[in-house]
């Protein structure tokens, strides 16, 4: 009984464009979690929404900073990219 029932849940299952937009759709609402969380996160931590928030706070002459502004960037250009 159960392989009739897979059988009937595989065949009116989306395929093509259906699935994809399942996907996305999945997607953008892990996503929008995700970004809402660390908004909510950021702010408690800060005191306020008005207030600067600093990922990292060093000297510009070592690199770090070039190399972390270069990942929070990408990473970025990944998160808008998947929504």
């Amino acid at each position: 009984m159960d392989k009739l029932n897979l059988l009937k849940l595989y065949q009116y299952s989306s395929t093509g464009w259906k699935r994809a937009a399942k996907v996305n759709c999945v997607v953008l609402i892990f996503m929008s979690v995700a970004l809402v969380g660390c908004l909510i996160v950021a702010t408690s931590q800060n005191g306020g929404s008005q207030k600067a928030f600093f990922f990292y706070n060093g000297d510009c002459d070592e690199g770090t900073v070039s190399r972390i502004n270069t990942v929070l960037h990408l990473l970025i250009n990944i998160i808008s990219t998947l929504m």
